[in-house]
């Protein structure tokens, strides 16, 4: 065969040979690339089926909390519509703690020191404290006679033992030099009691972390409130649950993780199986092709 002859055969091989290189890459990056997009596929329909599941858990932590936290508000109308009495008072909070789920006890914190609380049983050591003068209270405690609002604070150890959650409500009376700062009229929550009904358990159960927390008002650090006990991880599906002057957040997470190995090994392999077959065509038609031109040139 001549040299003229073999030339434009090599050439031919060269460019049958770079269409099957080019094939093979261009079927690599559209492999990658499927499986790119199945991995965060995945990712948003863990996160869609984690905040549909998660969604039920904070509407009910935020309805107890607004339950239980609403008792301060028929406690104060009852000091302010007797001008500052608390004649009754051990009489109604008996009769609101059987109708308030999750409530652990009503207050009155006459310029700020706790005068009377229901049920007294458990609480005898509370008496006498003032929440204006308490380190560890005063924050929400002139948050709230600042705004006149009822504002939540705590979680705090609780000077009755065991951990709980103070909403105060800021009482003032009319009087002819203007409104007079009475005192606290306050739901107090526990934990985990206020958190029962929820029945968090069931989230670990399926494959769901979670955790409760909030910021501190003082030093802006994050306090625990509950938790799964479960390795955190990042990109947590995060909830804002308002609280009285507050925010506390509930994050949820996938126990195993966002990856789903199982599904991306699946597409690893359908995407291997992809390059192996299109790389292999590209082959077999070069090479049909291959043949036909040195047919021809016979």
């Amino acid at each position: 065969m001549s040299l003229s002859k073999t030339r434009p055969q090599i050439l031919s091989l060269f460019i049958y040979a770079r269409l099957v290189l080019i094939t093979f890459l261009m079927s690599t990056l559209a492999a990658v690339y499927s499986i790119y997009l199945l991995d965060q596929y995945i990712y948003q329909q863990k996160q869609i089926s984690i905040r549909e599941v998660s969604g039920s858990y904070v509407n009910h932590i935020r309805n107890n909390l607004n339950q239980a936290l609403s008792a301060a508000y028929p406690i104060a109308a009852l000091i302010r519509t007797q001008n500052g009495k608390t004649e009754g008072f051990e009489e109604l909070a008996s009769e609101m703690l059987a109708l308030y789920p999750g409530l652990a006890a009503l207050q009155l914190h006459k310029n700020g020191i706790l005068t009377h609380v229901v049920p007294l049983k458990g609480n005898e050591s509370a008496i006498g404290n003032n929440v204006l003068e308490n380190p560890l209270r005063t924050q929400e405690a002139f948050l709230a006679k600042k705004t006149g609002k009822l504002t939540l604070a705590g979680p705090f150890e609780l000077f009755q033992g065991g951990m709980g959650a103070a909403a105060r409500l800021p009482v003032y009376l009319d009087t002819q030099d203007g409104n007079k700062f009475w005192g606290f009229a306050t739901a107090l929550i526990r934990f985990p009691d206020i958190l029962q009904s929820v029945n968090l358990a069931q989230l670990p159960q399926a494959g769901i972390g979670y955790e409760l927390s909030k910021v501190m008002p003082d030093t802006n650090d994050v306090q625990i409130i509950v938790t799964s006990k479960k390795q955190k991880i990042k990109n947590t599906v995060d909830f804002n649950i308002q609280v009285p002057n507050g925010v506390w957040v509930f994050k949820t997470y996938p126990i195993n993780g966002w990856k789903d190995s199982s599904m991306l090994l699946f597409g690893v392999a359908i995407a291997t199986l992809f390059i192996f077959l299109t790389t292999v065509t590209a082959y077999l038609v070069t090479r049909l092709r291959a043949s036909h031109l040195k047919l021809e040139k016979k």
